[in-house]
């Protein structure tokens, strides 16, 4: 029960700060971003292309278990303080589902960077970001990559000196995969104990 409250605390605190994140640097860099067209002429119909499939998955991802996050860790935390069997239930449902949609989009990030020889979005954040984990990569190169409308392997290889970024992105989303999976055997445990108790009765 402890180690599962604790996890439902540090997540919601995670994900409530990255809204906070949202909030402070989004919000002020909201003219900055206007004065740069995401895209001009015929790229901005080129829906289906590699172009424009290139935030797909962060675009899912970030608001979908951000906000999702925000209402069922708490809820798990609830359930755990409380013993409530049912809410862990749920609980458990959803660990269980945000895992299934990581590796997908791991498959997704995959098959993107084979089909189009370049990087998305998603995977050029593992190696952007601004909080936890740290980047590898020294602060120069990040500002030369976020200069970039589109992340090709050649270009994105030539200005990192070789870094191979899709290991990177494998072992960081594969760390975190495994980790939802964990909890969640964990979360599914912990609600048949609260139903059943220790003797299963």
């Amino acid at each position: 029960l402890l180690y599962a409250a604790r996890v439902c605390i540090a997540m919601s605190l995670l994900y409530a700060a990255r809204v906070l994140y949202w909030i402070i640097i989004v919000g002020s860099s909201i003219e900055v971003e206007q004065k740069v067209p995401s895209c001009v002429g015929e790229e901005c119909f080129q829906v289906f292309s590699c172009k424009g499939l290139k935030d797909a998955t962060a675009h899912v991802m970030e608001p979908l278990f951000t906000v999702s996050g925000l209402i069922f860790f708490p809820m798990g935390f609830h359930a755990a303080h409380h013993g409530d069997d049912l809410q862990m239930k749920r609980f458990a449902l959803f660990l269980l589902g945000m895992t299934v949609l990581r590796i997908a989009v791991i498959g997704c990030d995959m098959l993107f960077l084979h089909n189009c020889q370049m990087y998305d979005s998603n995977m050029m954040s593992s190696v952007l970001r601004t909080l936890l984990p740290p980047s590898p990569l020294r602060v120069g190169v990040q500002e030369k990559l976020r200069s970039l409308s589109t992340f090709p392997v050649e270009v994105v290889d030539a200005m990192t000196s070789g870094f191979n970024l899709s290991a990177w992105y494998l072992v960081l989303t594969g760390l975190w995969a495994a980790f939802f999976l964990y909890v969640t055997i964990e979360a599914i445990a912990l609600s048949s104990l609260m139903q059943y108790g220790l003797l299963g009765l």
